[in-house]
C-alpha cells in the first residue's frame, strides 16, 4: 500500500506540475514535501511546546540527513538521475545557507530560535519558492 500511495503522489504531481505549467522541482519542494512533513511538523511541534528543542532539532537535522544520504542514495542506486545546475542553484544551495543560518541560530549562547529567527527562516524558504517559481521551468 505504501508503494501504491508513493506511485499515486508522483504521478498526481507530475500530472499537476504539467497542468499548471510549473517545474517538478517546484510541485516537489512544496506540496510533495509538504505531504512527507506533516508527521515530521507534529513531533517537532510536540517537542517545543514541551520545552524539549532538542528533539525538534534532532528530528529536523536526522530527517534532513536521512533523506539526503539515505533517500537519494538508494534511489540513485536503484534508477540514476540528473539534476540541473540552475535546479542545484535554486534548490541545492539555499538550503545549504539556511542549515548554515540555522546551525549559526543554535550555536549562541542561549541556543534558542526565537520568533524572529522563526520568521526569518519561513520567510528564507518563501524567498526559495519564489525564486524557484520564477527561475525554474
Amino acid at each position: 500500500m505504501l508503494l501504491l500511495g508513493a506511485y499515486l503522489v508522483v504521478e498526481s504531481s507530475l500530472d499537476m506540475a504539467e497542468r499548471i505549467r510549473v517545474s517538478e522541482l517546484y510541485i516537489g519542494t512544496t506540496i510533495v514535501a509538504f505531504g512527507s512533513i506533516v508527521s515530521e511538523f507534529a513531533v517537532s511541534l510536540a517537542a517545543a511546546i514541551k520545552k524539549q528543542g532538542e528533539i525538534s532539532i534532532g528530528n529536523i537535522i536526522g530527517d534532513n540527513i536521512f533523506t539526503t544520504f539515505i533517500v537519494l542514495g538508494l534511489a540513485g542506486i536503484l534508477k540514476p538521475f540528473s539534476i540541473t545546475l540552475k535546479e542545484a542553484s535554486f534548490s541545492l544551495l539555499p538550503i545549504i545557507f539556511i542549515t548554515f543560518i540555522l546551525f549559526l541560530i543554535t550555536m549562541k549562547k542561549e541556543r534558542k530560535i526565537s520568533k524572529m529567527e522563526g520568521l526569518i527562516l519561513l520567510i528564507s524558504y518563501g524567498i526559495i519558492l519564489l525564486l524557484q517559481s520564477i527561475f525554474i521551468k
